[in-house]
C-alpha cells in the first residue's frame, strides 16, 4: 500500500523547496524520486513541485491583494479564500438547452 495523502503532501512540501532552487538536471532527478515515491503522474508532480507556496498579486477594487494559489480537485488552480460575486452583466453558465438534449438533430 502507498503513502497516505498527509504523507504525500508533507513530502511534496519539503521537496518543493529543494526543487524550486535546483538546476535543470537536478530537477529531473528530484522529479523522478517524487513520481516513484508518491505514484503521482509525472506532469502533475512537476506542476505541484514548481508551484507549491507561490503567491500572486492582483488588484481588486483598487487594492492590491496577495493570493496564495492552491490546487483544487481535478487539477484546476483556484485562489484561496477569495469569492467574487457574479454581477448581472456577466453571461450565465446555462446555454438555454435543457440538460441531456442536443441543439438539433444530427
Amino acid at each position: 500500500m502507498g503513502l497516505l495523502m498527509k504523507e504525500k503532501k508533507a513530502l511534496t512540501r519539503e521537496v518543493s523547496k529543494r526543487y524550486q532552487q535546483a538546476q535543470k538536471k537536478e530537477k529531473s532527478t528530484i522529479l523522478d524520486e517524487v513520481v516513484k515515491t508518491t505514484g503521482y503522474n509525472r506532469k502533475y508532480a512537476l506542476h505541484i513541485l514548481a508551484n507549491w507556496g507561490k503567491t500572486s498579486t492582483v488588484r481588486l477594487s483598487g487594492k492590491a491583494v496577495r493570493l496564495r494559489l492552491r490546487l483544487a480537485r481535478g487539477g484546476r488552480a483556484e485562489a484561496e479564500s477569495l469569492s467574487i460575486p457574479r454581477s448581472s452583466s456577466q453571461p450565465s453558465e446555462t446555454s438555454g438547452f435543457s440538460s441531456g438534449t442536443a441543439a438539433g438533430k444530427y
